[in-house]
């Protein structure tokens, strides 16, 4: 859950797709997964970030 639109905001950005709608984002083939960092106020922690970084890793994302 993105509890501050922010995540969500983003994903958009990236990987908005070409379908001659609108704004085409900056890498419209990305895969785009959800994996939440900050609690509900925004606030996280480069701890928190890098067991997340490892996750992802571990369970063969192409993190880059």
């Amino acid at each position: 859950m993105d509890d501050n639109g922010h995540g969500t905001h983003i994903a958009g950005i990236i990987a908005a797709t070409r379908n001659g709608k609108g704004t085409v984002g900056i890498a419209p083939d990305a895969e785009i997964y959800a994996i939440k960092v900050s609690d509900s106020r925004g606030k996280g922690s480069f701890s928190v970030l890098v067991k997340v970084i490892n996750w992802a890793i571990e369970n063969d994302m192409d993190v880059e």
